[in-house]
């Protein structure tokens, strides 16, 4: 599906290039609702798995209304269902894993997808170019934020059914509070990777919704508070360029950061 004509953050598709790290071709959309949002996000990972496309898509996006996305496998009880319908959120799959989460118009997601073939290390290493763009990019929107190094979620929580109740490693944290959640799938041997960075508080029948099924995201937008869609959505284009075509980035540990295929739309 290509993406709506205008509406976007940054201006519209951008395409940036380099020999050795491929094509980043930027997916500037603006809001979208939650299921086109994600059934695109869908297609684009099972492009890279056919290895069509971009060596690199970077798909920004904000959301038209109230959204909870599920984790690819989750199955959320059902009042979660009545009470979304009531307070006026759709709910929608994730093509990744990791647990649902609330989303609202004013908030930003992005996405990366790397078309392979991917190498050892390469896998992980997509998901903390991710993180660590994001905690940079919040960081000069005032926003001191850093990329968890390893799991580290609070006694207790297991395998979260909310997705802001654990921070795992690659998500980003400001101070002990989990500030953006990451999400990893594979694709073949390509990579998809979503992120969602809460950015406006809940209110009315929605901020009794956020505090049943979401709670911690209020402490979150707490931390992000003042930092506004466009220019975060500027900032972390220019992080994720910056890490893909100028220097690894900070803090990538043994991960190395994925360098992608050569140019010219083929596997190498």
């Amino acid at each position: 599906m290509p993406p709506p004509p205008g509406g976007g953050f940054l201006g519209g598709m951008q395409v940036r290039e380099r020999v050795e790290a491929g094509t980043l071709v930027v997916l500037d959309v603006g809001p979208e609702s939650g299921p086109v949002a994600m059934a695109r996000e869908a297609e684009l990972a099972e492009r890279a798995r056919r290895g069509e496309g971009a060596a690199w898509i970077l798909r920004i996006h904000g959301w038209a209304d109230p959204v909870l996305t599920l984790g690819k496998t989750q199955d959320p009880p059902p009042e979660l269902r009545a009470e979304a319908r009531a307070a006026g959120v759709v709910l929608a799959r994730r093509p990744t894993g990791g647990g649902w989460l609330l989303h609202l118009p004013g908030d930003l997601a992005v996405t990366l997808v790397a078309r392979g073939p991917l190498g050892p290390g390469d896998f992980r290493g997509t998901a903390r170019l991710v993180g660590e763009a994001i905690a940079a990019a919040l960081a000069r929107r005032g926003t001191a934020a850093r990329a968890a190094p390893a799991a580290a979620s609070p006694p207790g929580t297991g395998r979260a059914e909310v997705c802001f109740q654990r921070v795992d490693r690659e998500e980003v944290k400001s101070g002990s509070t989990k500030v953006a959640g990451v999400a990893l799938a594979r694709a073949g041997r390509a990579a998809l990777v979503q992120a969602a960075i809460p950015l406006v508080p809940a209110g009315g029948p929605l901020s009794a919704f956020e505090s049943r099924w979401d709670p911690r995201r209020a402490a979150a937008v707490g931390r992000t508070a003042g930092v506004g869609e466009r220019s975060l959505a500027a900032a972390l284009g220019e992080e994720i360029a910056r890490r893909l075509f100028g220097r690894t980035g900070e803090g990538a540990g043994r991960d190395r950061i994925p360098r992608g295929p050569a140019p010219g739309g083929g596997r190498r």
